[in-house]
């Protein structure tokens, strides 16, 4: 379809370049990928019908097993903090994807929901079945459409 990407952020490099890669010729520039969200300059970008985010997942994740809550907290934190974008730009849709495991989708559930003026819907999707691809990672989506 009709569709640009206007902005990225990304704190890993080489993750950056990628999205640079992918997504040039789709106008994504490298003036308009961050290495932060939390910068002043993502959080004030231009605005978008959708925006999506995959926030960290270390601190949730089974593989992971020094896990302590107070990093999960931290990791929670962070993920309010850089959803200031959709709480100033007010993008029509948003998607945030994630580890399904319950020390993540209950928190993240109830971040979500305090989201004023977008009505939130869930649903988990296993690669195996939606995809076919051979990979054991569920991944929990968070959906919130924009009700006004």
């Amino acid at each position: 379809g009709d569709w640009s990407y206007v902005f990225a952020s990304e704190k890993n490099d080489a993750a950056r370049g990628g999205l640079l890669h992918a997504w040039g010729k789709r106008g994504l520039q490298d003036v308009m990928t961050y290495g932060d969200a939390l910068l002043e300059a993502a959080r004030s970008a231009p605005p978008v019908d959708l925006h999506v985010t995959t926030p960290t997942c270390e601190d949730y994740s089974r593989r992971n097993h020094e896990r302590s809550s107070t990093a999960q907290h931290m990791t929670l934190g962070d993920v309010w903090d850089s959803l200031e974008y959709v709480r100033l730009a007010r993008p029509r849709a948003v998607v945030v994807e994630n580890v399904s495991e319950p020390e993540a989708t209950g928190p993240m559930t109830g971040l979500l929901s305090r989201l004023e003026g977008y009505r939130l819907r869930t649903g988990t999707l296993d690669p195996r079945t939606t995809a076919g691809v051979p990979v054991a990672r569920t991944r929990q989506f968070w959906v919130l459409v924009r009700t006004g």
